[in-house]
């Protein structure tokens, strides 16, 4: 079976080194980057792509060498990069998603139909290219998935905290008033910290789907996302702290209160 492992590069030539082992030029804090293709030409593009814009890059060659690298290494994300969402795709969408604390994933394919990415961002792909996509998208929608994981508002216990209900965005575990909790999936988690950031604020599916970079061509996505999120939310039996604002779109509300509510103008 192959193996996953780590390629050196030197940044200033975009070039593969002849030698393995850590990254020199990177401070300890990079963020770590597992590139999973069957394509050797496309890997070795995609992590030249992502050392030189300051990445530590681990890549593998096949989806259950990428499981191993990940139960093996901390990684922080993984772009898994396929001609098509096949069905063994979908399926590492699922179990990537099952783990709480797990990296986030960002799937480009050559192709795939409205159906196929639905299916695959409700499964658990935090952020989906579909087609020739540009290299500086590809680095920027990484970008702005870490960004959106680094916790921003925290209580003093390491928790993100508004209103009662609280997040850990590590284990992306969801916490209710009454202290019950629900482990959440990478995408509900994205949209729950998006409501706890912005109380009061409501957002329409277009604004929702731009603000988490995902479902931009198609806004129903950030729908889909709320509703799956309201339900987990609701096991809790604390009461549902997203409000459906009627012909509007959503907003984080938790005492019910609809009363100064402001429009998001996160337009697409």
């Amino acid at each position: 079976m192959d193996q996953p492992h780590r390629t050196q590069f030197n940044a200033a030539r975009s070039r593969p080194c002849p030698t393995d082992g850590a990254w020199p030029s990177l401070s300890p804090d990079a963020a770590r980057v597992a590139i999973v293709s069957p394509s050797s030409p496309d890997r070795r593009r995609l992590a030249t792509l992502f050392a030189d814009a300051g990445f530590t890059v681990l890549q593998a060659s096949k989806l259950d060498v990428a499981r191993a690298l990940i139960e093996s290494e901390d990684v922080d994300l993984v772009l898994l990069n396929c001609a098509t969402l096949a069905r063994e795709t979908l399926a590492f969408c699922r179990t990537l998603a099952s783990d709480a604390g797990g990296p986030l994933l960002l799937v480009m394919a050559g192709q795939a139909d409205l159906v196929d990415e639905i299916v695959a961002l409700e499964l658990g792909a935090d952020d989906l290219l579909v087609g020739p996509v540009a290299d500086r998208l590809v680095v920027a929608r990484a970008k702005a998935l870490l960004r959106r994981a680094a916790p921003r508002r925290r209580s003093g216990d390491g928790r993100e905290a508004t209103g009662g209900w609280r997040m850990n965005p590590t284990t992306r575990t969801a916490i209710s008033p009454a202290g019950r909790s629900v482990v959440l999936a990478p995408s509900d988690a994205s949209a729950f910290h998006l409501f706890l950031s912005n109380p009061d604020v409501v957002f329409t599916n277009e604004a929702g789907a731009h603000a988490l970079g995902a479902g931009r061509t198609h806004p129903a996505t950030f729908r889909t996302t709320v509703c799956r999120l309201r339900k987990k939310l609701a096991e809790l039996g604390d009461g549902d702290p997203i409000q459906t604002i009627r012909g509007v779109g959503y907003a984080y509300a938790p005492g019910g209160s609809r009363t100064n509510l402001l429009l998001s103008n996160l337009a697409a």
